[in-house]
């Protein structure tokens, strides 16, 4: 019985795992500017959208915090924040006249550095996978 639930626990886990990871993937720029479409109203508007969607994806996995470790639930949190934060700091610095299309292309430009949070979210939360399995 105590390996049945062992087992069933290792499959809670790593079922975790892989929806955080999602998580991650899906809150990237990258994705974001991918799946909504740019032609969603003023720059204002499409930072909300954008937003809108991380804190849904984020409220969508909350519950996944209770199977990781704490650093790594809290670079996903960190993860998303930054986001958020560079989502807004971009709409602040976009040149006047901008438009969607130049909102995307600067948040998809600035997503490609090795060393965005999301990106460093996903490389911890693999590397705690490989320790633990």
């Amino acid at each position: 019985m105590r390996i049945s639930s062992s087992k069933e626990s290792i499959s809670i886990r790593l079922q975790a795992y892989e929806r955080l990871a999602l998580l991650l993937e899906r809150i990237s720029m990258v994705s974001l500017a991918r799946r909504i479409p740019a032609n969603s109203g003023s720059t204002e508007l499409y930072q909300n959208i954008l937003i809108k969607q991380i804190n849904d994806e984020f409220d969508h996995n909350l519950s996944q915090q209770i199977y990781v470790t704490p650093q790594l639930w809290k670079m996903i949190v960190t993860a998303k924040n930054a986001t958020i934060v560079a989502i807004s700091h971009t709409h602040k610095t976009l040149e006047e006249g901008s438009d969607n299309i130049d909102f995307q292309r600067v948040l998809i430009t600035g997503d490609s550095n090795d060393d965005n949070p999301t990106k460093l979210a996903l490389k911890y939360l693999k590397n705690e996978i490989s320790q633990e399995f």
